[in-house]
């Protein structure tokens, strides 16, 4: 699983320093044991990780205070990252549900819970699969969390319907709100379509970024996309002097 250097940066997507060292720490030790001669360290330090991880994230998202996470069991952190939309391979995590009673071996006798090398490789793979799933979602959620007025207005409009009685897919933008695409596409959650799919050269194609998606869905917009793909139109858009200086392409004042 790498040394303590890796470690560092593997974690590097988490909020927390305090969670950060913590599951830094379980996960170099996670990484020394052998699931066949050590099946319950195994699955008991997954179990550890994972519930860092999830608590880490539920947290950043303001869902839960640090004290009612503190009080939160494995199950209850899983179902709160599903319904946040942190995780969705939910089944992985859920696998580590039982394990997460190794720890008190009165439960494990009375449930009679047994295990072997493959359920520590399970746990194990569950552990990657998952840190990667969260890095991911917070990639999304530093950047989504931190956007423009003008960026917000340019996605918002993926959540509204094209103006009705009207000849344009969008209302009239002022240029620092179109110039906002720009940004939008450094960051990777908007795409422009360089081929224009068939338009004409005063209009410009716009989408929603495919692994944007439903980040921008529960994060910006908190609701469904009405559409995921609009066409911007020049002769709707702020014109060079206006307000700055007008949108790119063939469009002239």
């Amino acid at each position: 699983m790498g040394g303590s250097g890796s470690q560092t940066a593997k974690f590097g997507f988490m909020f927390d320093d305090r969670f950060r060292r913590l599951v830094s720490r379980d996960y170099g030790e996670l990484s020394q044991l052998d699931s066949v001669t050590t099946p319950k360290a195994v699955m008991v330090l997954s179990g550890s990780v994972i519930e860092g991880v999830l608590s880490d994230a539920i947290l950043a998202t303001g869902y839960l205070s640090f004290s009612q996470i503190q009080n939160c069991n494995f199950s209850r952190l899983i179902e709160d990252a599903k319904k946040l939309r942190i995780l969705t391979k939910t089944e992985l995590s859920t696998v580590l549900r039982g394990y997460r009673n190794l720890v008190h071996p009165g439960v494990e006798i009375r449930e009679r819970i047994e295990f072997d090398d493959a359920d520590a490789n399970v746990s194990m793979f569950a552990v990657e699969v998952i840190i990667r799933e969260v890095a991911k979602w917070a990639k999304y959620f530093k950047v989504l969390s931190s956007l423009t007025a003008a960026e917000l207005e340019v996605l918002a409009m993926f959540g509204t319907s094209r103006p009705k009685n009207s000849p344009f897919e969008h209302p009239w933008l002022e240029v620092p709100v179109y110039r906002a695409t720009e940004s939008l596409q450094k960051k990777d959650i908007l795409v422009v379509d360089p081929e224009n799919h068939g338009k004409t050269t005063t209009t410009q194609r716009i989408l929603i970024a495919h692994e944007a998606e439903r980040y921008v869905e529960q994060i910006v917009l908190k609701n469904p996309f009405i559409r995921t793909e609009i066409t911007l139109d020049f002769s709707n858009i702020a014109a060079p002097g206006v307000s700055g200086s007008g949108a790119t392409g063939s469009y002239h004042a």
